[in-house]
């Protein structure tokens, strides 16, 4: 990459303002789209949190605690609402898509940096990745992005640069540890650097050191943290040892990094973003390429390459991560978005006519608007997103509203299942810990021990509502017949003699009656 010209406050000035307001004019169709599970539960856990609750003990989720605080400090300064969620997430795309720019604009030229930064921009809500969401890769990308930025602010980065790099990537690796793979790919490409130009290995240990500060000074906090309120070995238990043990569920490890390309959900995930990850990809190698055909140059040249390889260890190290958890879903894949639109405004700019240069950089993000506006802002609300979550979240609004129409405000309520948006739209308390059950699984690591302490959360809170979405383990099927009654089903749409949900009250303190048999409006539109 070579240096470009000074940042222009009136050309770039204005050119950021447009990007932004793409952005925020691309999620604002999504906001009206309920909360898919995940994003449904950090807010549940979010605001227990807020209320005093101790994470891993009084409510239990396999997941480091940064998107527990980060949901709770949002509800809690803007109000426990989907409004608040999508609008922190809405900033944190903001956010990613002017580093994006910032980052080809000194590296690049005016029209890489528009192509790569409008690229982002019109995908920002890209439903196949579920940009339109608010999980915790929108908001792991700003700070990627951050850290990538200030790696790539000169040749050789001041060593605070380094320092800061590092510590916003652990910020992010506590929103989901498999950061540490770009981290790793990050790093490994500074020290490579560093030790090329200087030929120094104490300039290599030292880029080392810096980019390892702030994580190390951030999971030694958290560590102490837990340990310190008596929650060490729970603290580990969730976030290490059960996420290990999750992903290995899956056959063998390299058949992972393959499944990448295979899987079942393939295909959606990567139907409305078409453009971005073709010309992604053929980016990716014509960088690669010519970071290849640098390092046989001078010194110089090899070093006018740092921002490239960083943009390829980057790629690397994000499918890495995308393929760690080896389930593959949709929001997964969001990891990838910043690598793939900085290797394509790059290998824009370096087009050799500048005619060149905007002709590429038009045709490749309009056909990405083409693409989102097919996909993604002419189909029905309804049909927007992941196929698995349409209907789900959806789903999970109306049956919440039901349970919330039943019971009193001080009531507690417990889905065997992972429908946490039911705890959130009804506003009412999970009668244990487990917000929900993946944990307690068959053959995950330590289900047992979470099954007994699910069934001692019932026994002390007695539930007024159990809805059940999933098959019962045996102990739990004992426990609910002796004290629980039937007050209705939710039959499947498709197939009318199949329940979807199987609703109990309370033997002594009985529910009124409702319809829980809920249908999709747009099948019931549907219906001659």
């Amino acid at each position: 990459m070579s240096q470009s010209a000074a940042f222009h406050w009136g050309r770039d000035g204005v050119a950021l303002f447009v990007l932004v307001g793409i952005v925020v004019a691309m999620r604002l169709p999504a906001w009206s789209i309920p909360l898919e599970t995940d994003e449904a539960n950090y807010a549940v856990i979010g605001e227990r949190l807020m209320a005093g609750d101790r994470l891993y003990v009084d409510v239990w989720d396999h997941q480091p605690p940064g998107v527990f605080v980060l949901f709770g400090v949002v509800g809690g300064l803007l109000g426990d609402n989907d409004a608040a969620y999508r609008a922190a997430a809405t900033l944190a795309s903001m956010v990613t898509c002017v580093l994006v720019y910032l980052v080809l604009i000194r590296r690049g030229t005016f029209a890489g940096a528009l192509c790569g930064a409008g690229l982002f921009a019109v995908t920002a809500a890209d439903p196949g990745t579920a940009g339109d969401g608010c999980n915790r890769e929108v908001f792991m990308n700003a700070l990627v992005m951050g850290s990538f930025a200030l790696l790539t602010y000169r040749d050789r980065p001041p060593s605070r640069n380094l320092l800061w790099a590092g510590f916003l990537l652990g910020i992010a690796s506590t929103l989901k540890t498999v950061i540490a793979a770009p981290w790793l790919a990050l790093s490994g490409a500074m020290i490579w650097h560093s030790w090329r130009d200087t030929r120094s290995l104490r300039q290599a240990a030292k880029t080392l050191a810096l980019m390892s500060a702030g994580p190390a000074v951030i999971w030694l906090a958290l560590g102490g943290y837990f340990r310190g309120t008596s929650r060490g070995s729970l603290f580990v238990d969730a976030v290490f040892q059960f996420n290990t043990g999750y992903a290995s569920l899956q056959e063998g490890f390299l058949k992972r990094f393959v499944a990448f390309f295979g899987n079942d959900r393939f295909g959606e995930i990567v139907t409305s973003g078409w453009p971005v990850w073709i010309a992604g990809g053929v980016a990716f190698v014509a960088i690669g390429v010519s970071g290849i055909i640098a390092l046989g140059k001078s010194s110089n040249a090899a070093r006018s390459m740092v921002g490239t390889s960083l943009i390829i260890a980057l790629l690397i190290g994000c499918y890495v991560a995308v393929c760690l958890p080896a389930q593959f879903w949709s929001h997964y894949y969001r990891l990838m978005w910043p690598g793939l639109v900085l290797s394509v405004g790059f290998a824009v700019g370096c087009l050799r006519w500048s005619a060149f240069q905007w002709l590429a950089g038009v045709l490749v993000v309009a056909m990405a608007f083409g693409w989102q506006y097919e996909n993604y802002l002419v189909k029905p609300w309804h049909a927007v997103g992941d196929e698995t979550f349409a209907y789900r979240r959806v789903w999970a609004k109306a049956i919440g509203e039901r349970v919330a129409s039943v019971t009193r405000s001080g009531d507690s309520v417990f889905v065997w299942g992972n429908d946490a948006g039911i705890y959130h739209y009804a506003d009412r308390r999970c009668a244990s810990r487990f917000t929900i059950i993946t944990g307690l699984r068959e053959g995950l690591p330590g289900h047992v021990g979470r099954r007994e302490q699910l069934l001692a959360d019932l026994s002390q809170r007695e539930p007024r509502v159990v809805l059940i979405a999933e098959p019962e383990f045996d102990a739990l099927k004992q426990y609910l017949q002796t004290r629980y009654l039937l007050a209705g089903m939710d039959l499947r749409d498709e197939d009318r003699g199949d329940p979807i949900l199987v609703v109990l009250t309370r033997a002594d303190d009985p529910i009124d009656a409702v319809d829980w048999d809920w249908r999709a409006p747009w099948m019931e539109e549907s219906t001659p």
